[in-house]
């Protein structure tokens, strides 16, 4: 049986096997890599509004993983033997490229989707790039079927693989829902800020920018763009001498991003504001500034946390790590989004009380006292030891630990917590309700029991 550390070093074997040691390494990597991206969404069950197109570049860090990836893949293609070339594509290659096509054709149509709604011209380029992919999907699965080690594996790749409403496998292949926008007969001003869908103009209210602080001395982001045909001109000027632009014009037929950000040596104490205003002829639209400077925390401590809201923590980054009396917690390399999650070792560990169970600390900083959520991240995992059930506890500050069972939530897709069933275990337990202060939330929807639905779900509590 292999440990969680000695994944890397299996994979680094398999590929020489089959490779040799010269490219070995690089290929293991590879193959690695674009499992643990599509752990992240598999293509079945991949759907356009997965990621996010306004918070936290989600979207883009997502495209660009694929495609350096899909750059390195093609870029040792060139590098291996002859003999090794047919190997090479069904192996690596082609599920590097065709993985990274099918996430590519969701966020296309995704960002399609949203621009749309905001009337860009640029949505229809995101319609038509979704639209080449789909067709390169095609001819990645002709090469597998039909080229390579003289057809050897002749329809291996035939299998429907796009467009799945549900867990059983659609007709044929089909691209996600598209939108088309009509241009407008001049070029008109629209705007769209960091952290929000709506465009302006065309929405109630004014668009604002999240909280910049002094902690963190973030860079936000206005997009210009244009809804009509022609060159759209356009200015942008802050009121506040100590709010900073990257451009203060510009000329686009589709669309410009600014990048704003903060002099915090000229900016006020405390709570301060402005307004940038980006105008085109007699169309003007105002974007609120709002920021924060504050006394930073003293110490030499690094700590998670800040003063702008949401922030988060990644599992394998704790500040102390303490064994329990039956099981400790390990870092599990490579698995979940980031660079690795964590688990408990050994799995068949008995439940226990939480003075008695390993723990993970991590050092934070809130800026306000009173009541936090607090979410964590989990993957999917099976009820193996239905008679203490899924449950982890969380506590701020030494406080009492709250126990979280983490079946709440659960569809139970396969009958397995039928009263019948239950009334013939002595172990199983029933599924927990639904109470008022926390709930298991998957995209808000209740989870399957089956780990078919590999999405990355959410145990929130507020404390």
């Amino acid at each position: 049986m292999l440990s969680a550390n000695q994944t890397s070093d299996y994979m680094t074997d398999w590929a020489t096997g089959i490779f040799g040691k010269e490219h070995a390494a690089e290929i293991a990597e590879l193959v690695s890599k674009y499992s643990k991206y599509n752990l992240m969404r598999k293509p079945e069950v991949q759907d356009p509004s997965i990621f996010s197109f306004v918070n936290y570049h989600e979207a883009e860090k997502v495209q660009k993983r694929w495609q350096d990836l899909t750059a390195r893949a093609e870029a040792l293609e060139k590098e291996m033997p002859k003999e090794a070339l047919d190997a090479y594509y069904q192996l690596v290659l082609y599920p590097v490229k065709a993985s990274a096509g099918v996430a590519e054709i969701y966020l296309a149509a995704g960002r399609n989707n949203l621009y749309a709604k905001q009337g860009r011209v640029s949505a229809n380029d995101y319609a038509n790039r979704a639209r080449e992919l789909f067709e390169l999907d095609k001819k990645l699965s002709t090469r597998y079927n039909d080229s390579i080690a003289g057809g050897k594996w002749k329809n291996m790749m035939s299998d429907v693989h796009l467009g799945y409403q549900h867990w059983s496998m659609p007709k044929e292949n089909s691209l996600p829902p598209l939108d088309e926008v009509t241009l407008l007969a001049s070029p008109s001003l629209g705007v769209a800020v960091e952290g929000s869908t709506n465009a302006w103009p065309g929405t109630e209210g004014k668009a604002e920018l999240p909280q910049f602080d002094i902690l963190d001395k973030q860079h936000y982001y206005i997009d210009i763009f244009n809804r009509g045909k022609g060159l759209l001109n356009f200015t942008a000027k802050a009121d506040k001498p100590w709010i900073r632009l990257s451009n203060a014009k510009g000329s686009t037929e589709t669309e410009q991003r600014l990048y704003v950000d903060i002099d915090w040596k000229k900016a006020p104490e405390g709570k301060g504001s402005g307004l940038i205003e980006i105008n085109q002829n007699n169309t003007k639209v105002p974007v609120v500034i709002n920021t924060l400077k504050k006394v930073t925390p003293a110490g030499k401590t690094d700590y998670y946390g800040g003063f702008s809201g949401e922030f988060s923590i990644p599992a394998n980054k704790f500040s102390l790590k303490i064994a329990g009396d039956n099981a400790e917690w390990i870092v599990l390399p490579g698995l979940g989004r980031a660079e690795a999650c964590m688990g408990i070792y050994p799995t068949t560990a008995p439940s226990s009380t939480p003075e008695k169970t390993p723990r993970l600390e991590y050092q934070i900083f809130l800026p306000e006292s009173g009541s936090t959520t607090v979410l964590l991240g989990i993957l999917p995992t099976q009820d193996i030891n239905p008679g203490g059930g899924l449950r982890i506890a969380v506590s701020i500050d030494n406080g009492d630990p709250v126990i979280l069972d983490a079946r709440k939530g659960y569809h139970d897709e396969f009958k397995e917590y039928t009263a019948e069933n239950l009334s013939r275990s002595k172990n199983l337990k029933p599924l927990p309700d639904f109470g008022h202060n926390y709930a298991l939330i998957s995209r808000e929807k209740p989870r399957r029991t089956e780990v078919f639905d590999n999405q990355r779900c959410w145990m929130q509590h507020w404390m």
